[in-house]
């Protein structure tokens, strides 16, 4: 689950960093909380040795190829699971509509798809081993889309402070205070003025 979790942590928030600290503790909090819950409940036993209930990362190579369809006695803990799982998507889905709406969108795809996968487990049309890789595949493909996303954010940004500060030198130019091939004042006498770094001093 740690892409999961690390989708829900780490994103490149634009604000102050205050902001940024908060979203970290209110996510990590919620995700510790969620993998405390599923540890500590005792009615997911039956399936504990199908379905990893830990950091996706380190979920051990045999719960890839475990071979088994789930059986009748078995479907109590599932449904269990998904009750628990339910209760965190709906606390990142506050989450994201408070820290990154821009992202919310992908982070449904990823709860629908999700689910689909775990209905075609617990209806017994793929085995504990294909849902573990179904799972890791949909997760890879949602962390490559929010990634671009982030990206395509990061340069929308970009442009529009871009646009900004054009819009910004034009102004000055227009009203003849600035003299943009050198950024310095348009008029400097009776002052001397130098530049120094992104600074003008004038006196």
């Amino acid at each position: 689950m740690k892409k999961i979790f690390s989708a829900f942590v780490l994103f490149f928030l634009m604000g102050c960093v205050s902001n940024f600290d908060k979203a970290n503790e209110e996510s990590k909090l919620s995700a510790e909380k969620y993998l405390y819950a599923l540890k500590t409940e005792k009615t997911l036993d039956p399936i504990r040795e199908h379905v990893y209930f830990g950091l996706l990362s380190e979920a051990p190579f045999s719960y890839f190829v475990n071979k088994n369809y789930v059986k009748e006695n078995e479907r109590k803990a599932l449904e269990k699971f998904q009750s628990i799982r339910a209760i965190f998507d709906s606390e990142a889905r506050i989450w994201y509509q408070k820290y990154s709406p821009h992202t919310l969108e992908l982070w449904n795809y990823l709860g629908a798809a999700r689910f689909t996968i775990f209905t075609d487990l617990y209806n017994g049309k793929i085995t504990y081993g294909e849902y573990a890789v179904k799972i890791k595949e949909v997760v890879a493909n949602y962390n490559k889309a929010r990634d671009q996303r982030e990206l395509e954010i990061q340069v929308h940004n970009s442009q529009i402070r871009s646009q900004a500060l054009n819009t910004f030198i034009t102004q000055l130019n227009n009203q003849q205070l600035i003299n943009s091939l050198n950024n310095s004042p348009a008029r400097i006498a009776p002052f001397s003025c130098n530049n120094y770094g992104a600074t003008i001093r004038c006196w």
